[in-house]
């Protein structure tokens, strides 16, 4: 703990980013599977006020996982996993427009359908992951134990990443 506490602001950011990337994903990656957040069908009984609460946090969710897109340390698919999961049951409107989307669809549909991931979005996603990771290594910590702990998680999420069948064409 002590060492966390003599981190700079900008290694507690990087290391708490990382750490929260692999939670969400590791969370929404074995509960997506589960046919209750995929079928909505006791969405007709949830109140009025908790569809308005799961469409905020799919919509929450949604923008992250667009400024994902961009930035490495943010999951792009998990988001939009979780924005479908939120939309099926608060949404039906919202969630038609992400299923049918070009390209938020796409991650969706795939991963949901096939539990698999392009092999373009692997090398993409390894490779960013490893080059800022490697930065942030190199250039930005200070902290030999905070080194230790982003190579770690990396290496974790390269695994949890290539541990997924390979979907050899991007299928529509």
């Amino acid at each position: 703990m002590r060492g966390l506490l003599r981190m700079g602001t900008r290694e507690r950011q990087s290391s708490f980013q990382c750490s929260i990337a692999v939670h969400i994903h590791l969370y929404i990656t074995s509960i997506i599977g589960s046919e209750d957040l995929i079928m909505a069908k006791d969405s007709k009984k949830l109140s009025g006020f908790v569809k308005k609460l799961l469409t905020a946090a799919g919509i929450i969710s949604l923008l992250l996982g667009v400024i994902g897109i961009v930035v490495p340390l943010l999951p792009t698919t998990p988001f939009l996993l979780l924005s479908a999961a939120c939309f099926v049951r608060g949404s039906d409107r919202l969630y038609q427009w992400l299923m049918e989307h070009k390209l938020f669809g796409r991650y969706i549909r795939n991963f949901r359908e096939h539990k698999a991931i392009p092999l373009k979005t692997k090398i993409l996603a390894v490779s960013l992951l490893w080059v800022t990771i490697l930065y942030s290594i190199l250039f930005v910590v200070n902290s030999v134990y905070v080194r230790i702990l982003l190579a770690t998680l990396a290496i974790a999420v390269t695994f949890h990443i290539l541990h997924f069948k390979t979907l050899k064409d991007d299928i529509e």
